[in-house]
């Protein structure tokens, strides 16, 4: 029988999963925020943001437990923000 003509509970598993690419997306964009929380506390509040929304998302894909580290590492880009932005108001 060829690939992908069996019977629909018979599918052939298909590598990582969709969680899983989320996971690393979310992983890449908390990263980026964290660099540019530093020089523009905005961009670090945009892209931590944008990790954690799409940490959860990739949870309900089926990412299980792998979603922690985006969360963390985004709250930790919106952390960013804050500190840099308070930095560059004590300097003017």
């Amino acid at each position: 029988m060829m690939s992908g003509t069996g019977p629909a509970d018979q599918t052939e598993p298909r590598g990582l999963g969709e969680g899983s690419t989320q996971v690393v997306a979310a992983t890449v964009i908390a990263v980026a925020g964290v660099v540019a929380g530093y020089f523009m506390p905005l961009a670090g509040y945009a892209f931590g943001l944008a990790a954690i929304v799409l940490s959860f998302l990739s949870r309900r894909r089926g990412a299980g437990n792998r979603f922690v580290i985006p969360l963390i590492i985004g709250l930790g880009a919106i952390a960013m923000g804050v500190v840099m932005q308070m930095h560059y108001a004590s300097l003017s």
